[in-house]
């Protein structure tokens, strides 16, 4: 099975949704998952977080910070946490590859194209995850981010090439977009999986 949690928004704070709620939910799609993967006799799960792990308090400047519930460190460092926790939640059960996670656009450390390359809150999640994984020396948990590119995941599953990306960089529309990315790669892609766009398209 593959996994791609997407656009939790760690630190977003309204009406609908706070810290707690973000929680709540990350262990609801955990425990749905884990019923529909068991009922499909499922061994092994491949996880790939696809961008927006936190809100971001910089985006915007003037009115971003007005609906965070906190700062843009604790927003990473709890994403972090909870990303772990979801890792470690689904190895009680399955082996899991941890393939990464990857950035989005609400994780940028700046104004849009003022941010240096690597700086993205997913990239310092992504590499904290795999550390604290790591250390763990957990025996249901497999890092391979091998296909990690920090803004996108390309990589072969069961005999199927792969493509993870968070999709803001894509057209909603386009029918072609597979195409563009193996013109890009020169590699056949059979899947793409994108978040962004907050739908079940």
């Amino acid at each position: 099975a593959i996994l791609t949690p997407s656009d939790w928004h760690v630190g977003l704070k309204n009406e609908w949704v706070d810290l707690a709620e973000i929680k709540r939910r990350i262990q609801q799609y955990a425990i749905k998952a884990t019923a529909f993967m068991h009922s499909w006799g499922i061994k092994t799960v491949y996880i790939a977080n696809i961008g927006d792990i936190v809100n971001n308090v910089y985006m915007h400047k003037t009115t971003q910070a007005f609906s965070a519930e906190f700062g843009f460190y604790q927003q990473i460092v709890e994403a972090t946490h909870a990303m772990v926790e979801f890792v470690l939640m689904m190895a009680e059960n399955f082996k899991v590859v941890y393939l990464g996670t990857i950035e989005g656009n609400h994780g940028r450390m700046s104004q849009k194209g003022e941010t240096l390359f690597d700086d993205s809150a997913e990239y310092i999640v992504h590499h904290q995850v795999k550390s604290v994984l790591e250390l763990s020396k957990h025996d249901n948990i497999t890092i391979d981010d091998s296909g990690y590119k920090k803004s996108q995941i390309l990589t072969n599953i069961n005999g199927v090439e792969t493509l993870f990306t968070h999709g803001h960089m894509e057209q909603k529309n386009n029918a072609n977009k597979i195409q563009k990315h193996m013109s890009i790669y020169s590699r056949n892609i059979d899947l793409m999986i994108q978040g962004h766009f907050h739908s079940y398209t």
